[in-house]
């Protein structure tokens, strides 16, 4: 899984979302190294959301996961084009949950001293990948309390959006943008 050689002391972070239909039952993962070992491994089911908000939530608690060791330095791998595009400023955040999401990613990397999101082939990216689809896989056999899927004999939670005073900052538009 390692892209290039890890250094000591630097965290390295590989997160995925995924979503079966978009938006559909969703999960995120992520894979904590440190010292050239993982450290450790996370898999959420995130209920009925879209891909994106998948990846955004894995990011955002793996930074959180990251914080744990108290390094103030990291290194995300992602297998999210818009993800990191988005977190360079490349691309316009548009869609208004993505927005909180982006809000709440930005602040949580500013508790980093050195950041550096990257992104990685999905074959790069196969531990973060299987772990969020076992954890998908098992919500889906699971009766988890909810909202119902229309079609679905299941039933999944649905994601929240943070507060939008969450950071004290000026929260996104009310407006949907369409799209992300």
């Amino acid at each position: 899984m390692k892209t290039e050689p890890h250094l000591k002391g630097q965290v390295y972070l590989y997160i995925d979302g995924v979503s079966k239909g978009n938006p559909g039952a969703s999960a995120c993962a992520g894979v904590l190294y440190r010292h050239g070992q993982k450290q450790s491994e996370f898999a959420y089911p995130l209920g009925l959301t879209t891909n994106n908000v998948a990846e955004y939530c894995g990011l955002i608690l793996g930074l959180l996961e990251a914080k744990r060791f108290e390094n103030d330095s990291v290194c995300v791998y992602t297998d999210s084009l818009l993800l990191v595009k988005q977190l360079e400023g490349e691309y316009q955040v548009k869609d208004e949950w993505l927005k909180r999401l982006h809000l709440v990613a930005r602040t949580l990397l500013k508790l980093f001293s050195r950041v550096q999101v990257k992104h990685i082939s999905r074959q790069a990216n196969k531990e973060a990948d299987r772990l969020a689809n076992v954890c998908l896989k098992k919500a889906a056999s699971e009766e988890i309390e909810g909202v119902k899927i229309p079609g679905e004999k299941r039933s999944v939670q649905t994601v929240r959006l943070p507060p939008r005073n969450l950071f004290g900052e000026e929260s996104p538009d009310s407006s949907r943008e369409g799209g992300s």
